[in-house]
């Protein structure tokens, strides 16, 4: 009897999760790093892939704007007698080219690249929600192997209070009922097995989909998370995101493309010119003669005023709304930055509580009742339910973490780089 309880007391103490840090060994074949999931991601991500892609696009469409009109090339044959096509009164071979107000070129192509540019930032948006969801995936899995490894060591116990119930149960201290609900809690133990093994799977499989591997391929164990690291401040986040959040320089940007919008549209008061000149052959007379052509477009006309002043109109309301979206984004990445900042500091400090007052507290009062049950002085439901403070309080810290690194995830997300920790002095 001695024995058994000695074994639970010594299993007690040495065991990491049940103590409330993080254990170092996870007990799989391979351990993946973080880091090489995220570089994994930068490369095979389908949605990154995507945005690489588009940013080409938009550049080969930005070397084609600031440029001429396609030319015009025409032949004609007139007054062909009868429509014979032997017999025309003469031959015209044309050349026209439309030439656009300079200034009309000169912003399509500012315009242009700006689209390029978006792109850019679009594509780094991209890699940013990317990389946060395989930190969040990556931390959901390490919660949920943890969690086994908890639900482990409580059946290894309940497999220690199983017998120590018998013992007393054989020489007659205690009754069956201590064993059946020894067997009882055992059996729930068990069953939640089945949910933490699912919650493996959806991790690994949302990873899998987010590096792009193979069906036949798997991600592997996580590794043990580092130690909780302190933030920058709330105020020097916020003037980081202000200068290096890729939506809010692609919506910056955006109003800045609208301005020159508003001047092109401007622009389409001024006329554009047309030049052309023309071959013309004459077989009645056996001659030749050229012909040359110039004209201007006509805007400032009574009856087009009105679709170049809409133009303008139309260009300067998207200013208007350019500018109220950019507004709303600041407005909303400065909010998710202050709610994510809270959350993570709120879980630090509730992690700091589980681990030096709450899981000790918990440790000593559950070997305190242990003993108590050994020398009959408490009877096994007050063990069982010290017990499951113990291994509830454990399961809380496990989550807690999970919850610390997530709001840190989202945080690095929203203001748009990795390095949001204070440097260690």
């Amino acid at each position: 009897m001695k024995l058994l309880l000695a074994g639970v007391l010594i299993l007690l103490m040495h065991n990491p999760l049940v103590a409330g840090t993080p254990v170092n060994e996870t007990g799989q074949a391979r351990v993946e790093p973080l880091a090489m999931l995220l570089d994994e991601a930068l490369v095979n991500n389908p949605d990154i892939q995507a945005a690489i892609h588009e940013m080409g696009r938009a550049a080969f469409a930005a070397r084609q704007k600031g440029t001429l009109d396609d030319p015009v090339l025409m032949y004609k044959r007139e007054e062909m007698p009868g429509f014979r096509w032997n017999d025309p009164f003469m031959h015209k071979i044309e050349f026209l080219q439309t030439i656009r107000f300079p200034t009309k070129l000169g912003s399509e192509r500012e315009i242009s690249e700006l689209d390029a540019e978006h792109a850019h930032h679009v594509h780094l948006e991209t890699i940013n929600m990317v990389l946060m969801q395989v930190k969040i995936a990556y931390y959901d899995l390490w919660f949920a192997q943890e969690s086994i490894r908890l639900n482990a060591e409580s059946a290894s116990l309940l497999s220690q209070f199983t017998e120590i119930a018998m013992t007393k149960y054989r020489v007659g201290d205690q009754g069956q009922a201590d064993v059946l609900k020894a067997s009882v809690e055992a059996a729930r133990v068990e069953n939640e097995l089945v949910g933490l093994l699912q919650m493996v799977q959806t991790a690994k499989s949302a990873l899998m989909a987010l590096v792009n591997r193979a069906a036949a391929d798997t991600v592997h164990a996580a590794e043990p998370i580092r130690p909780a690291a302190e933030l920058l401040p709330l105020d020097t986040l916020q003037l980081i995101a202000a200068r290096n959040r890729p939506l809010l320089i692609h919506d910056s940007l955006t109003v800045h493309q609208r301005e020159l919008a508003t001047s092109l549209a401007s622009d389409e008061y001024l006329p554009d010119l047309i030049l052309g000149v023309e071959y013309v052959n004459r077989p009645d007379l056996n001659r030749d003669a050229w012909s040359v052509t110039a004209g201007i477009s006509l805007p400032f006309f009574p009856w087009t005023l009105g679709k170049a002043s809409g133009r303008v109109e139309e260009a300067e309301a998207e200013v208007r709304k350019s500018r109220s979206l950019l507004l709303n984004s600041r407005n909303m990445v400065a909010a998710s930055i202050a709610v994510q900042y809270q959350k993570s500091e709120s879980a630090k400090r509730r992690l700091f509580g589980y681990q030096h007052s709450l899981l000790p507290q918990s440790r000593q009062a559950f070997q305190a009742t242990l003993v108590a049950y050994q020398t009959g002085k408490t009877d096994f439901m007050t063990l069982l339910d010290s017990y499951r403070t113990l291994i509830d309080l454990t399961e809380e810290s496990l989550a807690v973490r999970r919850e610390f690194e997530s709001a840190v995830a989202e945080l690095q997300r929203a203001v748009g780089i990795e390095q949001i920790m204070a440097q260690k002095r």
